[in-house]
């Protein structure tokens, strides 16, 4: 049905053998592998505290902690995906040589990112407890902290989220994905050790 669909936009499309290029394969293969290492490393950070906490504390924790972590979930994938458009355009500059192009764009974003993230964060940590009184009600008080907790670290985060943009952009993601991983196991070893205090 893509297929289909993108036909429609652009009749010239055609899909052929003859179109094949065996030195293109590892270029395409390259990126995505660092693609796919930074998405492991993104499932890590964000879906393995579940385990953590079943594991080593109580089951039933897991709720409150759904209930805080989605809160911040929905602020993560809003920013995200309001600055994350920008990768095409890095790219078709790249392929200009405009690199100061790149970098205008590349601030203009992170000033967007930051005002986005600030505003957001600071309305989870003054409205949140509030918020999740209506939503789920007055037992999940401790929801709320989980909110502030993980709020404050993903405000910063999502300040410099363009940068990811920007590197994937430039097919210089490797960067990304080093790193990524590296936080990625680091919230992991801190998740266990933190859990068994707090």
């Amino acid at each position: 049905l893509l297929f289909v669909f993108s036909k429609r936009v652009y009749p010239q499309l055609k899909i052929s053998y003859s179109f094949f290029k065996r030195e293109k394969v590892k270029l395409l293969f390259g990126y995505s592998v660092k693609s796919l290492i930074a998405q492991i490393a993104d499932i890590i950070k964000y879906k393995i505290d579940y385990f953590v906490i079943a594991i080593f504390l109580n089951l039933s924790l897991v709720t409150f902690y759904s209930v805080g972590i989605r809160l911040t979930e929905y602020f993560y994938q809003f920013v995200r995906n309001s600055v994350g458009l920008t990768k095409p355009i890095y790219s078709q500059y790249e392929g200009q040589n405009n690199y100061e192009l790149i970098r205008e764009r590349f601030m203009d974003m992170t000033k967007i990112s930051t005002i986005i993230s600030v505003f957001i964060g600071l309305s989870i940590i003054f409205y949140g407890k509030a918020f999740i009184h209506r939503w789920m009600g007055d037992r999940f008080d401790s929801s709320y902290y989980v909110a502030v907790i993980l709020c404050i670290p993903w405000t910063l985060e999502l300040m410099q989220s363009p940068t990811s943009g920007l590197l994937y952009g430039i097919s210089k993601h490797h960067y990304f994905s080093i790193v990524n991983m590296i936080e990625a196991v680091l919230n992991l070893i801190l998740s266990i050790i933190l859990a068994k205090y707090y």
